[in-house]
């Protein structure tokens, strides 16, 4: 957890991994490419004041959406969410409410 970082993922995933990726503040391009079957969608919340994280969402399945948290915890804060065997998952509308609450940003492939 620590402060934005996105940029760096989004240089990181250009250069290292020969993947870029679109920034955006846009929830709606994110359902879009989860529709469309892309994975390994990052996108960065706030975490705690101060504070954010980034999720890799993998996948969306009805209303909900599954990712990968590298710093699991708590799963009733920030928003809620629930341990699955390939990580965690949450409701659409949950992590939707969140990302623009908190003015988050996302790398869409």
């Amino acid at each position: 957890m620590s402060k934005r970082q996105i940029k760096k993922t989004q240089t990181l995933l250009g250069a290292v991994l020969a993947s870029p990726r679109r920034g955006t503040r846009d929830f709606g391009k994110v359902v879009e490419a989860l529709r469309a079957g892309k994975t390994n969608v990052v996108v960065e919340v706030p975490w705690a004041p101060g504070k954010y994280q980034q999720l890799v969402l993998r996948r969306l399945e009805r209303d909900r959406v599954y990712f990968f948290n590298p710093l699991k915890g708590d799963l009733a804060t920030p928003f809620a969410r629930r341990a699955e065997e390939e990580g965690e998952s949450a409701l659409l509308a949950d992590l939707e409410a969140h990302f623009l609450k908190g003015k988050g940003e996302a790398l869409v492939p």
